[in-house]
């Protein structure tokens, strides 16, 4: 029906605009799937592997209708799951350190 490719359309149009920084990005998978998760599922995720190569990436760019540098936005996306993934190291680092000096003698006081 005309209205409804008419909207999908202009989602699409949407998301091509002005997408400049790795946040913009994500705003605009969130706005076309509904989450990121969802995003990664149905839009990144070709072969479903859990892992997003940049072949894999490049893909769904062109796909998407991305025209903007796909090589920065890689590595601004890279930097930053790369950026997590140390905090969330040193986040269970730092708890697991907690917690071996809480049970050191059951008080939270290393002897």
């Amino acid at each position: 029906d005309r209205a409804a490719k008419k909207a999908e359309d202009e989602k699409e149009a949407s998301f091509r605009i002005g997408i400049q920084t790795a946040q913009e990005f994500k705003k605009a998978l969130v706005k076309k799937c509904g989450s990121l998760l969802a995003a990664w599922r149905q839009e990144l995720d070709i072969d479903g592997n859990d892992r997003l190569t940049f072949g894999e990436f490049t893909v769904a760019m062109s796909r998407l209708g991305f025209h903007g540098n796909v090589l920065e936005l890689w590595e601004k996306l890279s930097a930053e799951a790369q950026q997590q993934q140390d905090q969330k190291e040193a986040a269970a680092a730092a708890e697991k350190a907690t917690g071996d000096t809480q049970a050191a003698d059951g008080n939270g006081v290393a002897p």
